[in-house]
């Protein structure tokens, strides 16, 4: 026989600040109340039979609670580092004698950071090369969160490294990615322009004092509407870290599965939690050697698809 969802009835002598929903489902779950809140928002806790998504609701005495379906908590707190398997495999887009493109995975560093972890996209492009040549090396122009999948272009030699590290310098490549945010844009395009500082924890924020911060330019145009996420194609200007993650977030639409910014607001309990809905779809610079332009590109990845798929939406 199926298990029955976990109840509680109010008692007939609770106090009103113990009958509201946030601090039942807190008491009931032995959860924060940031998690109780979570749940009550995702639709997850029924009262008296039906979906109530107002925390601060006050409840009667004999009034039912039932949690229907529990959030799944994102598996990586800002600052802790995921265990993540090292691929076995690269996914190889583009390579000849100057250059290698490679689809990066969700959870994979770009670079290895301060705490020593070796299992990086630029250590699995290493391992990749000396298969053919033990004195091979390579040189990483670009960056992509942990979280982040998509194009990555790496230089084989040090001239080759320079003439794109000027292109990179220059805002010339081409840049784009498609994200899932939460809610609806309001406009079917537009630009965020802000300046970019590094707070506590190596978090990111905009200052209103250019002195204090970098200048960041993100263009975005819609793709899909869904009922409550816009799904959209994003074209960068500029290169700051967590620049689309940030400035999305500070307009009250955070990238679904963003365990950083507005953390709450873009979780969803059927979104994989080791990933973030951002990726790296397009990226086009000039060849150094041949001044051919070129460009490309990586296919949505299959959790993206699966998410629109089951809000009734082709990727």
């Amino acid at each position: 026989m199926p298990k029955k969802p976990p109840s509680i009835v109010i008692h007939p002598q609770a106090p009103a600040p113990a009958r509201r929903l946030v601090q039942v489902v807190s008491n009931f779950l032995r959860r924060t109340p940031a998690r109780a809140r979570r749940e009550i928002l995702a639709g997850n806790i029924y009262v008296n039979g039906q979906a109530c998504g107002k925390p601060e609701r006050l409840l009667k005495p004999g009034d039912k609670v039932e949690l229907i379906r529990p959030v799944e908590e994102p598996r990586q707190k800002p600052g802790k580092v995921k265990n993540t398997p090292f691929p076995k495999k690269l996914e190889v887009i583009f390579e000849d004698a100057q250059l290698l493109v490679a689809d990066k995975p969700a959870g994979l560093l770009s670079v290895a950071t301060q705490k020593g972890d070796r299992k990086t996209m630029i250590a699995l492009v290493e391992s990749y090369l000396k298969k053919f040549d033990s004195q091979a090396r390579i040189y990483s122009l670009q960056r992509l969160d942990r979280d982040v999948s998509g194009v990555m272009v790496f230089a084989k030699d040090e001239a080759t490294y320079e003439a794109l590290r000027g292109q990179f310098s220059a805002n010339k490549p081409e840049r784009k990615y498609v994200a899932i945010v939460s809610g609806s844009l309001k406009d079917d395009a537009g630009t965020f322009r802000s300046y970019l500082a590094t707070g506590k924890h190596l978090t990111r924020h905009s200052v209103k004092n250019p002195k204090h911060g970098e200048l960041a330019i993100t263009h975005y145009r819609v793709i899909r509407r869904l009922e409550k996420e816009t799904v959209v194609e994003v074209t960068l200007e500029t290169g700051r870290r967590n620049q689309i993650r940030v400035q999305f977030a500070e307009a009250g639409h955070p990238v679904i599965g963003e365990t950083r910014y507005r953390r709450m607001q873009a979780a969803r309990p059927d979104w994989n939690p080791n990933r973030i809905a951002l990726h790296a779809n397009t990226l086009r610079v000039v060849h150094p050697h041949t001044n051919r332009n070129m460009e490309f590109c990586s296919p949505w990845p299959p959790v993206f698809k699966a998410f629109l798929k089951a809000r009734k939406a082709d990727a």
